[in-house]
């Protein structure tokens, strides 16, 4: 890239010495190498971004996704639609809720939009409450929440 510098002649005239500008001229100086800066570049050392453990533990694995697809047979829990994702949290991932069978379920997209932001949040949440319970025998929501070293 050429960097521009204004180059300005000065003359003086007349008795009051007045300084008037005559020229003016831009000067295109040659582009500089880069090495200084692919030097510097070569020489910094790119941190890795490691997930840190919690955002492991909140994350719902492949694995697990398709256990409770399996599980759920691809059918939203709560209103029964054949086109659930297994997505859902029953403990929110913002509250620690872990990426486990236990805590994940299949919802539809518009029956997880309500139970994450919509009205009757409490509604669909004990809906899910309901049919976890119903499949695993000692749930216990205590269970399902990120503990820091345990």
């Amino acid at each position: 890239m050429a960097i521009d510098y204004n180059w300005c002649k000065f003359s003086k005239s007349g008795t009051k010495q007045e300084t008037k500008l005559v020229e003016s001229k831009t000067i295109l100086k040659p582009k500089k190498p880069l090495k200084a800066k692919t030097k510097l570049k070569a020489k910094t050392k790119i941190k890795s971004k490691k997930k840190k453990t919690r955002t492991k533990a909140v994350d719902i694995s492949a694995n697990v996704k398709s256990i409770v697809l399996e599980r759920d047979k691809g059918i939203c829990v709560i209103c029964g639609i054949k086109q659930g994702k297994p997505n859902g949290h029953y403990i929110k991932r913002s509250q620690g809720g872990l990426g486990i069978e236990q805590n994940v379920v299949t919802l539809c997209q518009e029956c997880h939009h309500e139970q994450d932001m919509g009205q009757d949040t409490k509604l669909y949440t004990d809906k899910i409450k309901e049919y976890l319970k119903g499949i695993y025998e000692n749930w216990n929501e205590k269970d399902l929440v990120y503990r820091k070293g345990v």
